[in-house]
């Protein structure tokens, strides 16, 4: 297969930043923000199409309907200005509020008086020089983490999640898998972190239109363990199923491009700052595995149901011959 696609110039920044050790005052966010303009300053040049910071690098909540007015929205947009339709993606951790309760969906809380329940997202943003910013809501969430499992029935166990530094019920999530739309029309699949996993979910995107794809994700929570190192693979297996660049930003690592075929075209060292430029092509044929699914896992696993059958009735068939 041949990259034949449009050629465009990614920037991956890679903040370092201890999720062990990090603290949420306004202090800190700022020293967060600041630290994450001054790299992606160091590696900016006029080709670069897209910039792409890892997951959840602001967590002070944004209110959804209020993005446009917080200043670090205004200071991550100035990156994107000296080329026309330059967009940036990143993490965030944000909220909807619905007044009064209304049309509040299934994973939203009520607030102490009841006078409003909300929603809290891990979220990746999408900005640019022009148009509104865009949001993507992580929607395969991790147990005891990010979701409460079973909570009609274990809901008992929440102040434990708590004390295990969790969330209490669940984030919210969206409906649909939704691209992000560039400025220049690309459209560009936000994955963020464990989502990169379903191969089956992620081809939703492709089936949508994405050019390409993105993996945002904080990787620290490993620490020096081979979790980030096969968390970085899945993605090799993403890029072969749809034949996309992916182009994967990690808080410590590993950040790096994977071309259509799996190969690494480019990654940076685990645990220490970094940029990375690198370019990617973009593809818009489908798949057999995007268009389809995954049948040769369910024909395997319908093997396998059938080969466990045959097993057992062999056993008990030379049972009943010989009870003996």
């Amino acid at each position: 297969m041949q990259d034949n696609g449009e050629t465009r110039t990614v920037l991956l920044v890679q903040p370092n930043i201890d999720p062990y050790s990090e603290t949420f005052d306004d202090g800190a966010v700022n020293d967060k923000l600041m630290k994450f303009i001054r790299l992606t300053e160091s590696g900016l040049e006029d080709d670069v199409d897209y910039i792409i910071g890892p997951e959840t690098v602001f967590e002070q909540n944004w209110d959804e309907e209020q993005l446009e007015t917080y200043p670090a929205i205004h200071q991550l947009r100035l990156l994107t200005e000296g080329k026309v339709g330059r967009a940036l993606i990143i993490g965030a951790s944000t909220y909807r509020i619905y007044p009064n309760g209304v049309n509040k969906t299934s994973t939203a809380r009520d607030s102490r008086d009841g006078s409003y329940s909300f929603d809290r997202y891990n979220t990746a943003l999408f900005t640019s020089s022009t148009g509104a910013v865009q949001t993507y809501h992580k929607s395969i969430l991790v147990s005891g983490v990010e979701k409460m499992p079973f909570s009609r029935y274990l809901g008992f166990l929440e102040k434990f999640i708590i004390n295990l530094g969790g969330t209490t019920g669940s984030l919210g999530i969206q409906d649909e898998p939704e691209n992000f739309k560039a400025p220049n029309g690309d459209l560009i699949a936000p994955i963020i972190c464990y989502e990169s996993v379903f191969g089956g979910y992620l081809s939703k995107f492709v089936q949508q239109g994405a050019g390409f794809i993105t993996v945002i994700t904080n990787d620290g929570w490993w620490k020096n363990t081979p979790g980030y190192r096969q968390h970085f693979a899945f993605s090799r297996f993403r890029a072969i199923e749809t034949r996309r660049y992916v182009a994967r930003a990690a808080n410590t690592g590993i950040s790096g491009v994977i071309g259509q075929r799996g190969e690494i075209v480019a990654s940076t060292p685990w645990w220490t700052e970094a940029v990375e430029k690198v370019q990617l092509k973009l593809n818009d044929k489908l798949t057999f595995y995007v268009k389809y699914g995954d049948f040769l896992g369910r024909i395997s696993m319908f093997m396998a149901g059938l080969l466990v059958f045959y097993l057992i009735s062999g056993t008990l068939r030379k049972g009943k011959k010989n009870p003996h």
